[in-house]
Order: structure tokens, then C-alpha cells, then sequence
């Protein structure tokens, strides 16, 4: 069909609606008043309407409604579940001096078959309550936490593998825990563990929880192991309460 609809000889194609839309035609309708509508297969000779010159213009259904697709929320962790894999960075750090930049390594999910961890996340290095209350805890509780049986604590946070490195360096952390990044949230998404805290400009952060994750050594790993959650707490509102080490230790 041409832009002229009144020289149109085929039916086949239409346009303008809307803008540069083309939809395929591939019959038109002619009217025959009482007796109904018969159908004219596409390439008829004229898309005039029968006995009169008016052109036949084919106008196209309305749009289709939009199908809005729903999200499904991602479910929390909670006691019994299965770790999701994922894999952070984090900085082997051999001097406590923030200045100084290690080289980042990767640490999978899978290096903790077979052992008992904690790890807690926080919004952000370097801010108040994780600083001054949240990590500080697990310093302090490092001894008490390895007599229960724990044989690693990672803190883990979006910000960038070496803001945390330097963070972990700052507090003086030493060996007793590691800091890990997700930058990206991936695994802290698909543990359902973000927050948006775009309010105070930081954009999606970690929740701040802590969890104990056990691979049940004795009982799985005959069916090949699997990192299971025995506590998890997640923070409500701005202290650390079921995060802190303390907390942690009572579940131990």
C-alpha cells in the first residue's frame, strides 16, 4: 500500500499507526450491507470499497494492553537454608597499614565445606555502628568464637575489595576475621539480603545480619556437603543486637 491509500491495489502492508509502524495484512473485509462481511483474500484489486470510490483504509486493532510483569521478592535466607555459591574478593592483608594496597584474591563459597562460619554483613566500611560497634564486637569475641568451634568470621560489605581491605586495616583486625566484597550484591541478592538505603545517598547496601553457617560435617558430607544456615539474624533497625558477636555466641 502506498502513502496514497486511495491508490492502494494490494492489500499486504500498512503504516502510520503510529509513526513508522508497518503491520502484515493478510485479508481485507469488503462490505455487503445486510448480508454481513465476506472476506477478500490479500491481493484483491482494489481496496476501494465495493461500488464507490471511498478508499478501504485498514486500520489496525488498538495497541494490546501492557502486561505488567510482577518481580518475585527473593526469599531471606533463614535456619536450614542452603548458602547460595557465589564468590567475593577480598585482600590477604599482610600490614595494617591502610596506605598500603595488597593484590585481590578470590574466596568461593565452596572453600567452606566442612567448616563452621560466621559471617556478618554491614551497610558500609568505614561509617559509625559498623566501626565504632559492629566489627569491633567480633575482635573482642574472636577467642570465645573459636572455642565454639568456629573456624572463620568474615565481615562482608558492597563497597569496593579495597575499601574494605583498608577498612579491616584501619581496625586493626589482623588475621582474626576477613573483610569480603560483593560489590556487585550479587550474592547478597540472591540471599535476600540488600536494602535500599538511597535516603541517605548510599544506594542499595547490605543488611546488617550475621549468620552461622555450618556444613554439618557429620551428616552431609556423605551427600557431597552442603552449607546450611543454623542462625541468622537480621537488624531491624539501626543498632547491632542480633548481628553482634554476642549474639552469635548465645547460638554456638
Amino acid at each position: 500500500m502506498t502513502d496514497e491509500r486511495g491508490k492502494c491495489k494490494l492489500a499486504g502492508r500498512i503504516s502510520d499507526y503510529p509513526g513508522p509502524l508497518v503491520m502484515p495484512v493478510t485479508a481485507v473485509w469488503e462490505a455487503t450491507g445486510a448480508n454481513g462481511c465476506q472476506r477478500v483474500p490479500a491481493g484483491a484489486a482494489s481496496c476501494a470499497l465495493p461500488h464507490t470510490q471511498t478508499p478501504f483504509y485498514l486500520v489496525p486493532s488498538p495497541p494490546s494492553r501492557p502486561i505488567h510483569l510482577t518481580h518475585t521478592p527473593i526469599m531471606t535466607i533463614e535456619v536450614g537454608s542452603t548458602v547460595p555459591s557465589g564468590t567475593f574478593a577480598f585482600v590477604d592483608n599482610v600490614d595494617d597499614d591502610p596506605s598500603i594496597c595488597g593484590k585481590p584474591q578470590q574466596l568461593k563459597t565452596d572453600e567452606w565445606k566442612g567448616k563452621k562460619i560466621v559471617l556478618f554483613g554491614v551497610p558500609g566500611a568505614f561509617t559509625p555502628t559498623c566501626s565504632e560497634a559492629h566489627l569491633p564486637g567480633y575482635l573482642e569475641g574472636y577467642e570465645r568464637l573459636q572455642s565454639k568451634g568456629v573456624d572463620a568470621v568474615y565481615c562482608i560489605a558492597s563497597n569496593d575489595v579495597f575499601v574494605v581491605s583498608a577498612w579491616q586495616r584501619a581496625l586493626k583486625a589482623g588475621n582474626k576475621l576477613t573483610c569480603i566484597s560483593d560489590a556487585t550484591l550479587t550474592w547478597l541478592e540472591s540471599a535476600g539480603l540488600v536494602q535500599d538505603l538511597s535516603h541517605v545517598g548510599f544506594g542499595k547496601r547490605s543488611k546488617r545480619f550475621a549468620a552461622i553457617i555450618n556444613d554439618l560435617k557429620a551428616s552431609l558430607v556423605a551427600l557431597g556437603g552442603s552449607q546450611m544456615v543454623e542462625y541468622i539474624g537480621i537488624e531491624e533497625g539501626g543498632g547491632v543486637t542480633v548481628s553482634g558477636a554476642e549474639a552469635v555466641l548465645a547460638k554456638l
